[in-house]
């Protein structure tokens, strides 16, 4: 059996959010976790499920009524704005041919650090570049 050790930081701790076998991989899930709309989704270019919180940086629509497209990003339901797993926005359909306002840091959508253990999907709700120090194999 895989034991999972876990260091608090700053109070914020991985939170078991699903069962891997409950998530549907061809859509994305909304889920609340502490207060906080987020959404679960399958990255299948990285081959890894990711979260975010549930608000496109553009207009604050609930990226979870979205959908994953064919590039396997996840779209914005309300101007079709695509996100990479890393939240870059990489695509804004009504950008003029030339702009570049996806490469802006205000385009990116806000991601949370996700990992699977023991058939449970978990999020870290705190910083990403804080979640490597929290969990020990």
């Amino acid at each position: 059996m895989e034991v999972i050790r876990i260091a608090l930081i700053g109070n914020l701790v991985w939170y078991p959010v699903s069962y891997v076998e409950d998530l549907d991989k061809s859509q994305p899930t909304r889920f609340t976790l502490l207060g906080q709309d987020i959404v679960l989704w399958w990255d299948k270019n990285e081959q890894m499920w990711r979260g975010f919180v549930d608000k496109c940086p553009h207009r604050l629509a609930p990226l979870s009524e979205g959908r994953i497209n064919e590039s396997g990003q996840l779209e914005c339901p309300y101007h079709g704005w695509d996100f990479s797993g890393t939240g870059q926005c990489d695509r804004i359909p009504q950008q003029v041919e030339g702009g570049k306002a996806e490469v802006s840091g205000r385009a990116c959508a806000t991601t949370l650090a996700t990992t699977v253990r023991q058939g449970l999907l978990f999020v870290y709700p705190g910083r990403v570049e804080n979640a490597p120090h929290t969990i020990y194999e």
